[in-house]
Order: structure tokens, then C-alpha cells, then sequence
């Protein structure tokens, strides 16, 4: 029993060396990371979320113990998915984006941060169609050709760091709209989750 507290008092101590060792002041990290959401167009009519999923990798400069700064890239897909109707079903609206995060990290409590940035986007992918219920057939969605290629978002959320790893969960406000037909103003709302592995470089 002894042994067995022993060996654990041991890991917590050298986890929580690990972790300051990552946030050092004055270095910098790295952080390679992947996760998956949920996603949606604001205003869309008869839309509902869509999965959403992320992939890439952020640095961090440490200016503070209390505070750094980070940039990335990652590519991430969302979209929305439209409620099925009498006629169609399987209707989609899939975007793919090569972003760029740039966010303030706030070091609150031990492991834990309070995030804010600003993350351009370009899209590099997309998809959009209907499925016939009757025939089974898909149809290309035409009004996917006036999409917008430039993406502005607002990133907020918290993380936790447990040694090297990290969970981080942040909200994607959209700030530019999507496309560029029936007068309307779509843009992008994105909720997503990640979980990384943050070292030195």
C-alpha cells in the first residue's frame, strides 16, 4: 500500500514538473492537436448542426507565467445540415478552411486557460447536394458556386493541461458571411473540442 502511494505521489509530482516545463517564460512550445464539434450557419433556413472536425497544430510563445501567445494553422471542416422535407433528404453543405488562429492564452489556475483571438480562414473545399427520395438521385446546390473564399472568426473558450497534454474547447463566432446570394447573411457558428500533445521546442 505504501509502495503503491509512493508511486503515485512520484507521478503527480513528475507530471506537474512535465507541465511547468511546457510553459516555461521566454520559450516556446508547440502543440500538435485534432478534435471534433459541432457546427452551423447562422440564419440558414431549416438548417440543424453538422459535425464538425479539425486537425493542425499551434505554437506558443510564454511572455508570462500568467500569459502567452499562440498561432497555428489548421484545417477544419464545418457547415450545417438541412432538415429533410417531402422531397429531398441527405441535403448537406459541407466547407473545408485552412485557418490561422492567433490567440491570447490567460493562465487563471493551475492547468487551466481562458483563450481569445482572432482566426482567419480560407476555404479549399466544398461540397453541397440534395438526395431524392424518390429516385435516390443527388443534386448539386447551384448557389454553392457564390461562396466566399475568406473567413473571419472570433475563437473564445478555456483549456486544461495535464502534463503534456491539453483538452481545449473553444466557440467560433463568424464575422464574415459565407456567401453571396438571396440577400442574406449566413456565416459561420462552430463549436469544437480538441485534445493535444504541447512540448518544448
Amino acid at each position: 500500500m505504501k509502495k503503491s502511494l509512493m508511486i503515485a505521489v512520484v507521478l503527480m509530482v513528475a507530471i506537474s514538473a512535465s507541465a511547468q516545463d511546457c510553459n516555461r517564460v521566454g520559450h516556446w512550445s508547440i502543440q500538435p492537436k485534432g478534435g471534433v464539434g459541432f457546427a452551423t450557419l447562422t440564419d440558414f433556413p431549416e438548417n440543424k448542426f453538422t459535425i464538425a472536425a479539425q486537425i493542425g497544430a499551434e505554437a506558443e510563445y510564454q511572455f508570462e507565467r500568467w500569459f502567452g501567445l499562440a498561432g497555428g494553422m489548421m484545417f477544419a471542416l464545418q457547415g450545417t445540415d438541412i432538415k429533410d422535407d417531402d422531397l429531398y433528404e441527405d441535403k448537406t453543405f459541407t466547407l473545408g478552411y485552412l485557418q490561422f488562429p492567433i490567440v491570447a492564452n490567460f493562465y487563471v489556475y493551475k492547468g487551466l486557460a481562458l483563450k481569445a483571438g482572432l482566426q482567419p480562414g480560407f476555404r479549399i473545399y466544398k461540397n453541397s447536394h440534395y438526395k431524392e427520395k424518390a429516385t435516390g438521385n443527388k443534386i448539386d446546390n447551384d448557389r454553392i458556386n457564390n461562396l466566399k473564399g475568406f473567413d473571419l472568426s472570433i475563437p473564445i473558450g478555456a483549456s486544461y493541461q495535464f502534463g503534456h497534454f491539453v483538452i481545449d474547447a473553444r466557440y467560433h463566432i463568424g464575422l464574415t458571411k459565407v456567401n453571396d446570394w438571396d440577400g442574406n447573411s449566413y456565416r459561420n457558428s462552430v463549436f469544437i473540442a480538441t485534445f493535444g500533445y504541447k512540448f518544448n521546442l
